[in-house]
């Protein structure tokens, strides 16, 4: 049986990464169960008779780099979970995350687990909408892009815009974006001429 019950997920974006993980924190808490690996071995140091060293339980998070020393995230609580990896990563080039617990006696215990960040999305599945009523848009988190008469214009959080009536646009995002509109569609519905066009790509 494995000797340090943590389990490490990755997930992401073309270009970030959050890492996951899951161990009880009293796991912390019992050298017994987090043997040190010999590549982590702590120094030896001098200690007074009938006395342990006294540690903070932690947990560290890092992004190993090839050739190089490893890239710190987060040095957190054993309450944590997750940390953040900003990047930018690469798309389609795997990078591998180790968590690394500790324990208040000293010991610790690492896991690893890799990730490949997915190529951005393809827009050919998306569609060009055209529809009656005008709509105003407002970024409420996130960022996007959104194409109106063929340009594109970058938008982030609580930017506002208006897309006209029977004016096409299409919107891009790389990340989750949240988006709030309203429009005059009700109305016109309730007349009976509203009407939407798409178009995929």
């Amino acid at each position: 049986q494995d000797p340090a019950p943590v389990a490490v997920q990755v997930s992401g974006t073309p270009t970030t990464a959050v890492v996951s993980w899951t161990a009880p924190t009293q796991t912390l808490m019992q050298a017994s169960l987090l043997p040190a690996p010999a590549t982590m071995a702590q120094p030896a140091r001098s200690v007074k008779p009938g006395r342990a060293p006294a540690q903070t339980p932690s947990v560290l998070v890092e992004r190993l780099v090839p050739n190089g020393a490893p890239l710190r995230l987060a040095l957190a609580t054993p309450d944590a979970t997750q940390a953040y990896d900003p990047g930018p990563l690469t798309p389609g080039r795997a990078v591998t995350y180790r968590v690394t617990l500790s324990n208040a006696s000293g010991a610790t215990g690492a896991r690893e687990a890799s990730f490949t960040p997915p190529p951005p999305r393809d827009p050919s599945g998306l569609y060009t909408t055209v529809a009656t009523d005008g709509s105003v848009f407002n970024v409420a988190q996130g960022g996007c892009r959104v194409e109106l008469t063929g340009t594109w214009h970058e938008l982030q959080a609580r930017d506002v815009f208006v897309v006209p009536p029977w004016e096409p646009y299409r919107f891009e995002a790389d990340n989750d974006c949240l988006l709030f509109s309203f429009s005059d569609r009700a109305a016109q519905e309730a007349l009976g001429y509203w009407r939407e066009a798409r178009e995929a790509h």
